[in-house]
């Protein structure tokens, strides 16, 4: 007969396969903001693998090809092999978490709690599919610290920074914070032992993870000289400029109340709840012993420090998106609490320790959990882009905001689909070349209230796209105008209405 006792890391697992077939395979699309962006570039993959020089998303290989190979391979449509490769990364998670907590607590029915715990996890779910490439580079974090706390690992080094590699192709944000994690984390290590054998090894790690992502780091700098035509450059440039000129546009306002949003829900609850309770704890009854063991704790401290100082950006003016730091921040709870418990004075009660934190997950959830993000997506939309692919010239350009962007591209599968950024039809931005012409013009267009003005915006893109049918979406439910004025202007005409999505073209 089966002994879970013997086998504790089945119970994550089964929990993640479980997860899977109730999150991601029980609608009729994948749920989360970015899934229509995977499913139209796993698409792209699977007819023909891009060329990585000019591919404009090089830091998210990886997420698309592992699905793209399977849709190749067995003839799979994108969201069959999307929720394939979510639901492989969810399980491969618990088997390396399992492995990781196991490393830290020596004890192997509080691993398997620890690791059902963080995989049934708000933050762990809610990343799944909205974030896919974020979500699977917490595999490889989690891999990387599994390999570096093992006791026996033969050349560990080598394979950590074949790890680290991989992370340029998975997402640029990954690279960010990984890369502060592993810096801190080898910091630490170095500040506690005082052993200076860990430079060296951080040397090594970080000189093997740079050859293997050289050209994605390429397109962090200058590249004419070793790739002339890369497309890709002028874009990362500027992104590189936004977050490193002050001057650059910034969205505080908003920046903050993301900040509070997500101290308030979701993961937030966990970390607000559970980590101050069990620190403050452990600090006044066990704080001896808590320094006496200090070295253990390099692993928390260095998720926590970088991840928290990240959230709070908004006050030295950088757009970083904190929120997915604070998942950082509540991720290293999780470290915190295993290597607590594993304190000699908590060695008896461990096994009823690790269990708590599927009660504080529980306490921090809700029932929106995967609504989270910019918008969903309904059946009425689906029937709605279903109506409109037919009456759309072969030569048209569909022009839309942000909100509708990349769901557009995936359902009007052989048009050339347009964004209009939603903070520059809010206002929050009013710098022309932020994004291209046809973008800005497009985004003032939408938020626009006098008629006169967009009038002279429609001419503007006349000029911007010629001889090209142009079609506008407009999304009335939408904040910031988002097309209403379209309503009042004869320089176009509606062409279909369903509710508040209405269809024109420019006269």
């Amino acid at each position: 007969m089966f002994n879970l006792k013997k086998r504790p890391w089945v119970f994550a697992l089964l929990l993640s396969i479980f997860i899977s077939l109730n999150f991601f395979w029980s609608k009729p699309l994948v749920p989360g903001f970015d899934s229509p962006f995977y499913l139209t570039e796993i698409r792209t993959f699977a007819r023909g693998f891009p060329n990585p020089l000019t591919y404009p998303h090089l830091d998210r290989y990886l997420t698309i090809a592992f699905p793209a190979i399977l849709a190749r391979a067995f003839n799979f449509d994108a969201v069959a092999v999307y929720r394939i490769a979510i639901s492989i990364v969810y399980m491969a998670m618990s088997l390396v978490l399992y492995r990781l907590f196991k490393n830290l607590t020596q004890n192997e029915l509080a691993a398997g709690a620890l690791s059902a715990a963080m995989v049934v996890s708000p933050f762990l779910i809610n990343y799944s599919t909205m974030l896919f490439a974020n979500f699977t580079a917490f595999l490889y974090l989690f891999a990387f610290f599994a390999v570096e706390t093992e006791k026996t690992f033969k050349y560990k080094n080598i394979i950590l920074g074949v790890i680290f590699g991989l992370v340029f192709y998975i997402h640029n944000f990954s690279f960010v914070s990984m890369g502060l994690i592993i810096l801190s984390y080898l910091f630490f290590r170095l500040l506690i032992t005082k052993d200076l054998i860990i430079i060296k090894k951080g040397l090594l790690i970080f000189i093997i993870a740079a050859l293997l992502g050289c050209l994605s780091i390429s397109r962090y700098i200058k590249t004419e000289f070793f790739f002339p035509k890369v497309s890709a450059y002028d874009s990362v440039r500027s992104s590189i400029s936004k977050l490193t000129n002050l001057q650059a546009p910034t969205l505080i306002g908003n920046e903050t109340q993301r900040i509070k949003d997500s101290l308030s829900d979701h993961s937030g609850k966990f970390w607000l709840y559970f980590f101050p309770l069990f620190m403050l704890t452990v600090f006044v009854f066990k704080r001896k012993e808590l320094l006496k063991y200090s070295l253990d704790f390099t692993l928390p401290l260095a998720i926590f420090i970088p991840s928290l100082v990240l959230t709070f950006q908004p006050l030295y003016q950088l757009n970083f998106l904190p929120e997915r730091f604070v998942t950082l921040v509540v991720l290293s709870t999780y470290f915190f609490y295993a290597t607590m418990i594993s304190l000699p004075s908590f060695k008896r009660t461990i096994t009823f320790l690790s269990v708590l934190p599927l009660f504080f997950n529980y306490l921090s959830a809700d029932n929106q959990i995967l609504d989270k993000g910019y918008r969903s997506f309904s059946e009425h939309e689906i029937k709605f882009y279903q109506d409109i692919k037919p009456l759309i010239n072969k030569n048209g350009v569909v022009l839309l905001s942000t909100d509708h962007y990349y769901w557009g591209k995936y359902f009007l599968d052989g048009y050339q689909v347009l964004p209009g950024e939603h903070f520059i039809s809010c206002g929050t931005i009013n710098e022309v070349g932020y994004f291209s012409n046809v973008n800005f013009t497009l985004a003032k267009l939408l938020g626009e209230n006098d008629p006169n003005k967009a009038i002279q915006y429609v001419s503007d893109l006349k000029i911007y796209l010629p001889n090209r049918n142009i079609y506008i979406l407009s999304d009335t439910s939408l904040s910031c105008g988002s097309g209403k004025i379209l309503q009042n202007l004869t320089v176009v005409r509606k062409i279909y209405i369903s509710d508040n999505l209405i269809f024109y073209e420019i006269i």
